[in-house]
C-alpha cells in the first residue's frame, strides 16, 4: 500500500510541476495629449513616439531618446518560436477578429495570453535578461483628446 501511494504521489507531483509559466507585468501607461493645440501643433504631437522610461525595454532597443518606438511592434502574426538554449516554446497567433491571442505550445502543455482588443500589436525582445526572449504587446486607445498607450511584458518560463 506504501509503495502505491509512493508511486502515486510522486506522478502527482511531477504532474504539478510540469508546464509553461507566464507572469505578466503591465507598465506605467503613456499617454499623448491633443487637447488645447493648433492644427500645425496637433501634426507634429501625432507623429512623435509616446514618452516612455524603462530600462528593459531601452536595454531591448524597443526605446530611444527616452521615446517608445512603436514601429518596433511589428511582428506580423505568424507562428513563431521562444528559444532558451536547447528548450523551445512554440506559439501560434489566433485569429484577429476579436481579441488577441497566441497560444504557447511545449509538448503537450499549453498556455495562452489574451487581451481583449484585437488592434494588439506585439514584438518579441529580450526586456529581462536570461531564459526565453518576451513577447511585449502594445495597445493604443484614443480617450478624450488624446492617445493612451499600455505596454505589457509577458515573461515565460517553465516550471523546472
Amino acid at each position: 500500500m506504501n509503495k502505491i501511494l509512493s508511486i502515486f504521489l510522486l506522478f502527482a507531483f511531477a504532474c504539478v510541476r510540469e508546464g509553461i509559466v507566464i507572469t505578466k507585468t503591465k507598465l506605467p501607461l503613456s499617454r499623448k495629449t491633443y487637447a488645447d493645440l493648433s492644427e500645425k501643433q496637433y501634426d507634429s504631437v501625432k507623429v512623435l513616439d509616446p514618452e516612455m522610461e524603462d530600462v528593459g525595454l531601452k536595454k531591448a532597443g524597443l526605446v530611444k531618446h527616452g521615446r517608445l518606438l512603436v514601429e518596433k511592434f511589428n511582428h506580423n502574426g505568424g507562428d513563431f518560436e521562444l528559444q532558451n538554449n536547447d528548450e523551445t516554446i512554440s506559439a501560434k497567433c489566433g485569429s484577429r477578429n476579436e481579441a488577441f491571442r497566441i497560444i504557447l505550445t511545449q509538448g503537450d502543455i499549453s498556455k495562452d495570453i489574451i487581451t481583449n482588443s484585437p488592434n494588439t500589436q506585439f514584438c518579441i525582445a529580450d526586456v529581462i535578461p536570461g531564459g526565453y526572449p518576451e513577447i511585449v504587446t502594445l495597445d493604443i486607445n484614443y480617450i478624450v483628446n488624446g492617445d493612451n498607450y499600455e505596454v505589457t511584458v509577458y515573461e515565460i518560463e517553465e516550471n523546472p
